[in-house]
């Protein structure tokens, strides 16, 4: 509070003694006498006057020089400066000024969070629609030689220098911090655009973070702070205690986690060639990646709720998976199974406790969603969750295969539906990834078998067919994984065209990588066996399926280079 007082000529006394009549003194305190009752009524009536003129007038120049305006029916002083500030992550461009409700024009008081941001209040109930909520698109360059790639990195360096990003520190609950500017310049996380995304360089750096910064980066492209008004503590405190309730086990863990919510990304941002999805700029969240492509990006499709709900089951979906399939715990009358009485026990699982986890009043990172939008949110999100129940994965794909022709991305269902083969690929995306990250991916899920075979040995249980440590046999198994549950969702996405193809190419990427990555496995079982490959699958009847496919296959081998010895190197270099 500014410090200020009333000048002595003001007071009564001083008037008095201007006026020549004789002031008396008790105590110290100057008194008037009773003689001059009249003249000091008359003093004190303009008293009030001059009192109510220097008040007013004090209170229109603290207000000016504060930069706020005053209740006119309050005659107390404000003095608490009230500024204007961003408060959340991702404001928008300023070419969206004029067009599109901006957080940045709204005055707040400087009241703050424990995170040092404003508090935001909540805004009446509005309908989040794509072209209400989302930015314009931006003008592209007329470089016609870029690629998509090119350009989404070029949107988030853009965004970074035209500073409308919050630059703050932003510490968790429990003690952990996170600085956006860093984030926003994390060399790591400029790579989210590409398929061949660095996830085990990543994690090395950052062993107990990686989930949360992959997300804040995938939240702040998409534009998700803005839109939803997202707390940065609350989204932090979440997406930290989440990654922390994953357990420390080879395969189904937080880096798991983090490659799933990058698959769900990739496929949603880049341009694909399906006849059912069009190009709708006005509700695009990024810009059509060149002025004259034709194609459209499944993200410009998909409701910013819907984006925000797949990309936070991308996170939680495995949350405390204790690295054993769905059948053992069936098999051995675990507590999960007894609960969610033997089906899909696991994804039942982890979208409870998840979701448990999400409600804690530190962690509601949603608590700006209107009740209709907090229950679609939640529909989503259980939906998404479920799907990754490979129980489920034929059904999936049989129903999507029956309405191809008839799907429209205008009907909810059919967007959920999209939605749920995204998530699904990105589950099982090792096959399609370069050869050095599938290997890596391979080798993990190969030693949660193998810990699994090891509890079934203890428990005198029959050990599942390729979870024996003393008989691996990760090529068959690997190709069976390939040929009878990654290969069918693959083709079915790539032949509507909801895989992404880069230019240059003739076909996806993921689709090059399967077929490469399957070629070899087939090789090392001919080496391991003797004889072609057929011979071999003819001798065991045709099929090498078992009831073990529960979870992605896994490889023995190692690669100094996780994205060596992929097909693609020739591809693109010419």
């Amino acid at each position: 509070m500014f410090p200020f007082r009333r000048s002595e000529s003001h007071s009564p006394a001083s008037r008095c003694k201007s006026a020549g009549l004789p002031i008396a003194t008790t105590n110290g305190f100057h008194s008037i006498p009773s003689s001059a009752s009249s003249s000091t009524q008359s003093i004190n009536r303009q008293g009030s006057v001059d009192n109510l003129i220097f008040k007013l007038l004090t209170k229109k120049y603290m207000a000016k020089c504060l930069g706020f305006t005053p209740s006119r029916s309050s005659v107390a002083i404000q003095t608490t400066p009230v500024v204007e500030v961003a408060p959340v992550i991702g404001q928008q461009n300023e070419g969206d000024k004029a067009s599109k409700p901006r957080i940045s024009n709204i005055t707040f008081s400087t009241v703050t969070s424990a995170t040092g941001l404003p508090t935001v209040p909540a805004e009446p109930n509005k309908a989040r629609s794509s072209s209400y909520w989302k930015t314009e698109a931006s003008p592209s360059n007329n470089n016609e030689h870029e690629t998509p790639v090119d350009l989404l990195r070029k949107i988030s360096v853009s965004r970074k220098e035209s500073g409308t990003h919050v630059d703050t520190v932003v510490t968790t609950i429990d003690g952990q911090r996170y600085d956006t500017r860093e984030l926003d310049t994390d060399p790591d996380l400029a790579e989210t655009a590409v398929w061949s995304f660095p996830i085990f360089q990543m994690s090395r750096k950052h062993p107990q973070t990686i989930l949360s910064r992959l997300t804040y980066n995938i939240f702040q492209q998409a534009e998700l702070f803005r839109i939803f008004k997202v707390s940065p503590i609350k989204f932090f405190n979440f997406f930290h205690a989440l990654e922390k309730g994953y357990w420390e086990i080879p395969y189904h863990n937080r880096i798991h986690a983090a490659d799933v919510l990058h698959g769900c990304y990739y496929l949603s941002a880049h341009p694909v060639r399906s006849t059912f999805l069009t190009p709708k700029t006005p509700d695009s969240v990024l810009t059509p990646p060149h002025p004259h492509h034709q194609h459209s990006s499944i993200m410009s499709q998909l409701s910013t709720l819907e984006l925000m709900a797949l990309f936070t089951a991308a996170a939680m979906h495995d949350y405390d998976h204790p690295g054993r399939t769905n059948a053992f715990l069936v098999q051995v009358e675990d507590k999960k199974a007894i609960l969610y009485n033997d089906r899909s026990v696991l994804e039942n699982h982890h979208a409870a406790e998840s979701w448990k986890l999400l409600n804690k009043p530190e962690n509601h990172f949603i608590e700006n969603l209107d009740p209709a939008e907090m229950k679609r949110f939640r529909y989503l999100v259980l939906e998404y969750i479920l799907a990754t129940d490979l129980k489920q994965h034929f059904e999936i794909i049989m129903t999507f295969t029956e309405r191809l022709t008839e799907i429209d991305v205008q009907v909810e269902t059919d967007r959920l539906l999209i939605g749920k083969l995204l998530i699904k690929m990105a589950d099982i995306n090792s096959p399609t990834k370069p050869y050095g990250l599938h290997r890596q991916w391979t080798d993990r899920i190969c030693e949660e078998f193998y810990e699994q075979g090891d509890d079934e040995r203890r428990r005198g249980l029959p050990i599942t067919p390729y979870m024996d440590r003393g008989d691996a046999q990760v090529a068959k198994l690997q190709d069976s994984f390939i040929a009878h549950v990654v290969s069918p969702l693959a083709t079915a996405m790539n032949e509507c065209g909801l895989l992404p193809i880069l230019p240059g190419l003739d076909t996806s990427e993921l689709i090059i990588n399967m077929e490469h990555n399957h070629r070899k496995w087939k090789e090392q079982i001919e080496l391991e066996n003797g004889g072609s490959y057929e011979a071999q699958i003819t001798c065991n009847g045709g099929t090498a399926v078992n009831g073990v496919i529960e979870e992605e296959s896994a490889s023995t081998s190692d690669s100094p280079d996780p994205r060596r010895d992929s097909p693609l190197d020739s591809d693109l270099s010419q």
